[in-house]
């Protein structure tokens, strides 16, 4: 990985468009569409899998906005924004963003029409900014990305049909795909420990895992009704399921 870019903490504002209520919660209320600038919409938005006080949104401008429930009630809002060397960065909407399971702070993201997969820390406390390192590009437009829920592995695709699949420590690509789909592959998910699901723009949905020489094979070719393009999957486990219900068990 190398760092290319910063992640700057921004200087508070008093005023927002949305209300933030004592309980941390988020309320605005009804707003016209018409009323809220185009750079203020919501591009993305993630609960913080390591803090369930913590949640992060940003918008077309490319800010992102994180909120901490505090526990006297209140709520802290802290702003973000790319940054260069130089000058600030063309705003650019982040398409999606997503925490890592274990990394406090730590967040996977894309910007729009990239083909970059970029990660960072959100500058809390004394510093004021972060590095951000690339993990890897695609040859296309990156349209999609998982993180396994142990935050060691991520899995990629773009718009030219290829799939890559990360390992987060260090960066190196251990599993690829270059004709997973015809077209965009356009969701992506874990299933357990190494098999990967995509789902393109082709309509098909695939499983995956990769060999010893880290090509993505075949596993499965799920069937699907009609040729729309598949928008999101959510990966179910049978053994993963079997632990969560071991584990909640024991709680009180």
């Amino acid at each position: 990985m190398s760092g290319e870019l910063l992640l700057v903490r921004l200087p508070r504002v008093e005023s927002t468009h949305l209300e933030f209520q004592p309980v941390g919660s988020v309320r605005g209320g009804f707003v016209e569409p018409n009323d809220i600038p185009p750079e203020r919409l919501v591009c993305c938005a993630r609960w913080d899998v390591n803090d369930t006080r913590h949640a992060c949104s940003v918008d077309a401008s490319g800010v992102l906005q994180s909120l901490h429930a505090a526990h006297n009630g209140g709520s802290i809002i802290t702003r973000f924004q790319l940054h260069s060397n130089t000058r600030v960065f063309t705003p650019n909407p982040w398409k999606q963003f997503e925490f890592i399971p274990g990394v406090k702070n730590g967040v996977i993201f894309f910007q729009q029409d990239s083909n970059k997969l970029l990660y960072t820390t959100l500058p809390f406390g004394e510093e004021d900014k972060s590095l951000v390192y690339r993990i890897g590009s695609h040859p296309g437009r990156l349209q999609c990305f998982a993180v396994r829920t142990d935050g060691a592995l991520a899995v990629s695709g773009c718009d030219r049909g290829t799939v890559r699949m990360w390992r987060l420590g260090d960066g190196a690509c251990i599993g690829k795909q270059d004709c997973a789909h015809d077209g965009a592959v356009t969701a992506v998910a874990f299933t357990g420990t190494t098999p990967v699901v995509t789902g393109g723009a082709d309509g098909s949905v695939r499983i995956w895992a990769p060999d010893r020489r880290g090509v993505l094979r075949l596993l499965q070719q799920l069937s699907t009704i009609g040729t729309a393009p598949v928008s999101s999957l959510a990966a179910y486990n049978s053994e993963v399921a079997t632990a969560m219900r071991a584990e909640a068990a024991y709680l009180p």
